[in-house]
């Protein structure tokens, strides 16, 4: 199941939250379509995290109006990701997340990553 923030025009200045436990692994979709004009693509999105002991991102992808990172949760905490996305009409769209990721004390033996601070992609 992927985890979907859907971007508001009016509403800018809102984080998008999501409580999780560690151990997991999923797709978080940011949908940009209301902030698109009619013809409007995105052409590139830079995804960056600075706590990648929490959230780790592993890969990132452009989908239409939807950019998506993949990641996993990790340690308990909070993990904050930013999104910019770039359009062909020279628009920069950025988008706030905030992952809080719950302790799962009863399945560990996981062995804990690092990942990258930053993931670029381009369409």
């Amino acid at each position: 199941m992927n985890i979907v923030n859907r971007v508001s025009g009016y509403f800018r200045g809102r984080v998008f939250y999501k409580d999780m436990y560690a151990s997991d692994s999923t797709w978080l979709v940011t949908n940009v379509r209301a902030m698109l004009d009619k013809g409007e693509t995105i052409t590139s999105a830079t995804w960056q995290t600075w706590d990648n002991s929490c959230v780790r991102m592993v890969e990132a992808e452009i989908d239409g109006s939807t950019v998506k990172v993949k990641f996993a949760t990790q340690y308990s905490g909070f993990g904050r990701i930013k999104v910019d996305v770039r359009t062909s009409e020279g628009q920069t769209i950025t988008a706030w997340h905030v992952l809080r990721v719950k302790s799962a004390p009863y399945f560990n033996g996981q062995q804990w990553l690092t990942g990258p601070q930053r993931i670029d992609v381009t369409a």
